[in-house]
Parts: C-alpha cells; structure tokens; sequence
C-alpha cells in the first residue's frame, strides 16, 4: 500500500540557503521521496501555514524574523546566567514555532548555520537540549557557512516521523519521549530494550540523530558528485528516504567518507599516506570494488537493524496490551 505524502513545513529567510533547501527538497521527490514542500520565510506565515492542519513535520532554520521587515534574531542582550539565557531563547523565532509545532504534535527540526556553542546560538541549544533534542548546526567559523546542512537535518526529520509512526516515541509540547507502550517495555525487559533501541540508534530520548543524518548527507554526496552508480538497487532505495528504511539503515551506516572529496585530492591524500582507509587501487576499477564492500557492510548493518525493529514491534505490542488491561480496556494477554 502506498504511504501517503509526507508535507512539510520548511522555514528559511536567507536567500541562498533557501534555494538550497529547494534544490535538495527537489532532489529528493526526483528520487523517489513522498515528500511534499511548502516554504516561508517568517513566523508570522509559518504559524498560520501550521494551524491549518495540513502538515506532518517542520524543518526550520532558527533566526528568522517574526514578520517581514522585522529583526531576524532578538535585538535585547543574552544574559549571563542560564535562567536568563532560557528566557532570552524564548524570543527566537525558531524556538517559537518550534514550541507552536510540538503543541499540536507536529516533529520539528532545527537547522542553524552557525555552531551550537555559538554565542547567540547556545540559548537555544540548551533549550532545545531540555526538549530532548539537538540542533542540526554547522562547524565553528567566522560568519556564516557556504552551506546548511539540510541533508543531515531531512534525515533526522524523517527518522523522527518514522519513530512516531512505529509508536515508539511520542511529541508532546514538552518534547520528545518514548511512547507509554516502549516505557513499559524497557520496565519490563530492560537490558533486552536497551540493546534494540541501541541497534535503531536510540540510547536515550535524545540519542536520535546521528545515523540519519550520515545516511542523508551520504547519499546526497554521492548524488552531486556522480562518482558512485546511484542507480544501485540499495543506494536507490536508500535515496528515497522517508518509509524506504532510514529507520532499518540506523544502526552503523558504513564509511562513505573516501567517496565525498573531490577525487583529484582524495588520491593526493592516498599519496600522502592518511588519514583514509587504506585503498591501494584508487582506479575507477578499485574504486567500484571498495564500493561493494561497503555495501556489503550497509546491508549488513541494515539487517541487523530490521531485526531489531521486529522485536521492537513485538515488545511493545505485549507492553501495549498489558497497558490496557491494566485500564481496563480488555483481557490480559
């Protein structure tokens, strides 16, 4: 049965990083993705674009103005202290429409150009952090980034839509947790949930980011640069994203990071003798061979993943039954 198209909510008023969030939204219904994008520019839009009900996720930058004309960050001075700078983070618009979205249960992601210990960015990060969460951000630099990660910031919004639909987390307008079903569950059978969750690549509440955001930036490197045949089969299916296995991928997606440099200074590197993997033939040849190794080792991994998803569904479909006999709403089972 086909699943129905993901709409979101995208967020961004800096030109160029708008139309790169275009190009990639675009790239991705190209390869498959049921996704369906609509953009603005403030909080003033993005709120009444929400409160019509027509979307599922919300991928947002964090500085952006509150109406058109307006300041796109808060013009009074972050305080010292952190009950201060809780409160300064308050008047970011990303933070309120974040707070908007999770109000109606909507998952929201937070993309930023600048670093997470940045000055004017570290309120929110801490925020953020007390909702469960963590910002997608860019590397430590003067001004701001050539590019946003909107890659990495897709494939976290959609493991996170993925999760709640598997029941396995929950949105609440304090954040993020896991569902009452996969809480009772890990009361129940605590060192075998521990090890499932670890092997979908969640630790914990907020542990929910890091191999999704691998497998989007890869798989968008891989497209732009046309090194590798992105028609293969698994890469394919890998490229579509949302429903396609994000979630089945996310335990220890491979190294693909010999693949992403441009090729000229990956072999002046190989010359060099690091720091890569040791690939003595860097022909296009070679190259081929040491990309099937590691799609074995993806599929590897993404076995060992879907597994873990099947006993997860298991667990919490017993847990969910005791919870409702414990209610009242039927046998026990």
């Amino acid at each position: 049965m086909p699943q129905s198209t993901i709409r979101i909510l995208v967020v961004e008023d800096n030109p160029k990083y708008l139309q790169d969030v275009r190009q990639f939204m675009d790239e991705r219904t190209r390869a498959g993705a049921n996704v369906e994008a609509v953009f603005v520019s403030t909080l003033e839009d993005a709120k009444q674009e929400l409160a019509s009900g027509k979307y599922s996720a919300v991928l947002s930058d964090v500085f952006f103005p509150e109406k058109e004309g307006e300041p796109a960050e808060p013009t009074a001075a972050i305080p010292s202290d952190r009950a201060g700078e809780l409160a300064w983070a308050g008047n970011v618009s990303g933070v309120k429409l974040a707070q908007f979205a999770m109000e109606r249960g909507i998952p929201v992601t937070l993309c930023t150009s600048t670093h997470h210990h940045d000055s004017k960015t570290n309120p929110v990060n801490n925020w953020w952090r007390g909702k469960g969460r963590e910002l997608i951000d860019s590397p430590p630099t003067e001004g701001e980034v050539e590019d946003k990660n909107w890659p990495g910031a897709f494939g976290e919004l959609m493991y996170l839509r993925e999760l709640i639909d598997r029941g396995i987390v929950e949105m609440t307008r304090e954040g993020f947790k896991f569902s009452p079903a996969v809480q009772k569950m890990k009361e129940k059978n605590p060192e075998q949930s521990y090890g499932l969750l670890k092997n979908i690549r969640i630790r914990d509440e907020s542990a929910i980011r890091f191999a999704a955001i691998e497998v989007m930036q890869t798989i968008t490197n891989l497209e732009r640069t046309r090194k590798i045949n992105t028609t293969d089969p698994l890469l394919a299916e890998l490229a579509k994203g949302p429903y396609k296995g994000i979630g089945e991928i996310s335990m220890e997606p491979p190294d693909f990071e010999i693949f992403r440099a441009d090729p000229k200074k990956y072999q002046e590197v190989v010359a060099r003798g690091g720091p890569v993997r040791s690939i003595r033939d860097t022909s296009e040849v070679g190259m081929q061979k040491e990309y099937q190794k590691l799609l074995e080792q993806w599929g590897k991994c993404r076995e060992t993943a879907a597994n873990a998803w099947q006993e997860l569904a298991r667990l919490r479909d017993e847990a969910q039954a005791e919870l409702q006999a414990e209610a009242g709403w039927g046998p026990r089972q």
